[in-house]
């Protein structure tokens, strides 16, 4: 008679091992992560909140506004009703990408961040550089 082996099956299991929450979990206390309100919540967080809602209800309204003014204006220059939509929805394309350029041209006015140069690196600098002179 031929007795089944075990053999190890390639397939993951649900649950993890030992060894893996062992290396999951920093130093045996377990934190919650923090939820994106929670995040948001932050002081420091604060003001990127507050750029993300203006510059996402800035692409939701704004070229949809454009889009209906734009015909609503366009009604007495063009007759045809096709023509008036399509070059609305041209105005509307236009408005994205003008919003998406405010929102690159803002984060570059925003700047960058400068790395921390440390204190050894950077006296060794100075001293190369009185040395070339």
């Amino acid at each position: 008679t031929a007795e089944p082996t075990a053999e190890p099956s390639a397939e993951p299991t649900a649950e993890p091992t030992a060894e893996l929450t062992a290396q999951a979990a920093p130093s045996g206390a377990e934190e919650k992560p923090k939820t994106l309100l929670q995040a948001l919540g932050d002081q420091s967080n604060r003001d990127v909140a507050q750029q993300f809602a203006v510059f996402s209800g800035a692409l939701a309204f704004l070229p949809i506004l454009g889009l209906f003014a734009s015909e609503y204006l366009l009604r007495s220059v063009v007759s045809d009703g096709n023509s008036r939509w399509m070059y609305s929805a041209i105005v509307a394309v236009l408005l994205v990408n003008l919003v998406l350029a405010a929102f690159v041209v803002h984060c570059f006015r925003e700047g960058f961040p400068v790395p921390a140069v440390p204190e050894a690196t950077a006296k060794d600098e100075v001293k190369e550089e009185k040395k070339e002179k």
